[in-house]
């Protein structure tokens, strides 16, 4: 979770940073921290204004900011030092690492000829449009890492 009390850039940063460490041993996910009832992030965004006075759990809360990060709908994000904006960079580098860690888990259980193979047809055949997540340099890096280390092995 990032978004907490007081976090910085910084500490999210770091956590993003982590996730990527972790990648070969865990899958990581990273959300905003949600407000829940009775807990101590209510009582803290209270004293803080985030959650207003007026603001009641007996009533209806719906908020399209908690639908667009997959959160539950119902519960109000802690939104204090970090801006909206930045959390979007923040969800769309997490999709990035997700999609990183999906491709090279799939692409080292192919040959060389499979995953060329496959990013002709997926490139110049269908001619779709890759998500703006999709890294290039990693793919080719990933590419010709296969190739040096098939070359060492003598694969190649």
């Amino acid at each position: 979770m990032y978004s907490h009390p007081e976090e910085t850039k910084e500490d999210v940063e770091t956590t993003l940073n982590f996730m990527l460490e972790l990648e070969d041993y865990a899958t990581c996910f990273i959300q905003p921290a949600m407000i829940f009832p009775g807990s101590e992030l209510e009582k803290i965004a209270r004293e803080k204004g985030i959650l207003t006075k007026q603001f009641r759990w007996s009533e209806p809360f719906e908020s399209t900011l908690n639908k667009e990060f997959g959160q539950l709908s119902n519960c109000p994000l802690y939104i204090e030092t970090l801006t909206i904006d930045y959390m979007r960079e923040v969800q769309s580098k997490s999709k990035k690492i997700k999609y990183e860690r999906r491709i090279h888990k799939e692409l080292s259980c192919l040959s060389l000829q499979g995953i060329l193979a496959n990013a002709y047809r997926y490139l110049l055949v269908e001619r779709r449009p890759l998500p703006d997540y999709v890294n290039l340099p990693f793919l080719k890096k990933f590419i010709l890492g296969r190739i040096f280390k098939n070359k060492a092995s003598g694969q190649i």
